[in-house]
């Protein structure tokens, strides 16, 4: 299938994958370090220390992401949307209010949780239960969101911060996820893509479905998961 006419039979699918994870952006470490600054004369913190519960927050998300992310196996990607993206809403909110290292740590975690961590894993996820034989365009194609996101919202955010304030764009951010991005992609992904004939070949062998346990007993999943 030629690729201009793969992208106008698929192109809210793929716009929906595309903005996911472009608004996985607000958890991303290159978003929250345009605040670390700030974030570190305002609680007395050092690099180090600063840089220490950064980890912590990150290390506690991506513990607590495996559990949390089963949910996608079971649910439409439209009402995870529902659920991740007001509590990353939430969470860039509780930036802006911040005010004592314990709360600035759980915020970090929710940040790392719902916008690095579940935003990106149910693009992923919906690009390869949408398509099959078309699957490495589409999961290319909403992989660009991150590298869109890492172009523009630095350059947003430091035209912001110095007229009014870092605490109030991340206010800004809030209100750009819940007023822009919720309702559109809710409006792209809210119909389930299927795969068709027309995609195009299938692959040579049928994919196997693997459980759990025969992941983690695979020795080549752990050698991938070493990059």
């Amino acid at each position: 299938m030629p690729f201009s006419t793969f992208l106008v039979r698929n192109c809210r699918w793929l716009a929906g994958g595309f903005l996911l994870c472009f608004f996985s952006s607000f958890g991303q470490t290159f978003f929250i370090s345009l605040s670390a600054g700030d974030i570190r004369r305002e609680y007395g913190l050092s690099h180090g220390s600063f840089g220490t519960l950064y980890m912590a927050a990150t290390l506690l998300s991506a513990l607590t992401l495996p559990q949390l992310g089963r949910i996608v196996d079971h649910i439409r990607a439209c009402h995870v949307l529902l659920l991740t993206l007001p509590l990353l809403a939430f969470a860039t909110l509780s930036m802006a209010y911040a005010s004592t290292w314990l709360w600035l740590f759980a915020t970090i975690y929710l940040l790392r949780l719902f916008g690095q961590g579940m935003m990106t894993h149910n693009a992923m996820t919906a690009m390869g239960r949408w398509f099959s034989a078309q699957r490495g365009r589409a999961v290319s194609i909403a992989s660009l969101g991150n590298q869109a996101g890492e172009a523009l919202f630095p350059l947003v955010f430091v035209a912001l911060a110095p007229l009014i304030g870092w605490r109030q764009t991340w206010l800004f951010s809030a209100a750009a996820i819940l007023l822009v991005g919720l309702p559109a992609i809710y409006v792209l992904i809210r119909t389930e893509r299927m795969p068709s004939a027309s995609d195009g070949p299938e692959r040579r062998f049928a994919a196997r479905h693997w459980t759990r346990s025969e992941v983690l007993r695979d020795p080549v999943f752990w050698f991938a998961l070493s990059g």
